[in-house]
Parts: structure tokens; sequence; C-alpha cells
């Protein structure tokens, strides 16, 4: 037995495969565009500086807020510091501009003690 199969049907499936095509190109193109790593758990405006731009990678860094609370994904204080010596490679920091140099050589002294050796300051561009 044979079934025919309408024109009508056939050309209505043609007609919807390329709306599918887009919409999966759309799929694609939010997926590579979007951020999927956490911003920080505090409020950071970083200070200007010359050399960085401010788009280092964010998975593994320290930031020091303006009232000098280190935090490192969502935990903060002493915490923040042992998790962050454990990266391998350089430690990004993204120290609030407000954040008086002395918290910051604080913050650096309490990293050395840790054994973290190698930490980028991460600045943006005036």
């Amino acid at each position: 037995m044979r079934f025919s199969t309408s024109q009508s049907r056939i050309r209505s499936i043609e007609a919807i495969v390329p709306m599918i095509s887009v919409v999966f190109l759309l799929l694609v193109f939010f997926l590579m565009t979007a951020l999927l790593v956490p911003g920080p758990s505090q409020d950071v405006s970083l200070p200007f500086g010359r050399a960085s731009d401010g788009k280092a990678g964010t998975a593994d860094v320290l930031y020091l807020s303006s009232d000098g609370q280190p935090s490192f994904g969502s935990v903060t204080g002493a915490r923040a510091l042992s998790l962050a010596s454990a990266v391998k490679g350089p430690l990004d920091l993204r120290a609030d501009a407000a954040v008086p140099a002395t918290d910051l050589a604080d913050l650096l002294d309490r990293l050395a003690a840790t054994g973290v050796r190698d930490v980028r300051l991460i600045t943006v561009r005036p």
C-alpha cells in the first residue's frame, strides 16, 4: 500500500528548517559571547594604570574591597587568602582604587607568607 504525502506538508517542513538553523546560530553566538564566570562578590572599582586593560581572566581573581576586605569567589577574609594561595601560576589581584597603599602592601605581605610569589595587579586604562 502506498501513501502519498501532501505537497503542503513537505513545504511547511522545508520552510521551518532555515528558522531552526537561525535559532541554533543565535544560541551558539550567545554562548560564545557570554561570560559564564561569576563576578566579584564585592563591588570593586579598579585603579587607573598604563599596562593593563582590566580584562584579565576572572576565574582565579582575588578582590580587595575599599574597606580592605579580601574575597576569592564567594569566600571572604582569611579563608579567601588561603584559597588564593592555592592558585597555580600568577594570581590576579583586583584592588579597589580607594584602598590605601598600606592596606595593599599588608595584603601582599600576607600573600607572600602563604607562598604566593607572583601577583598581577589589574588596572584599567584612563
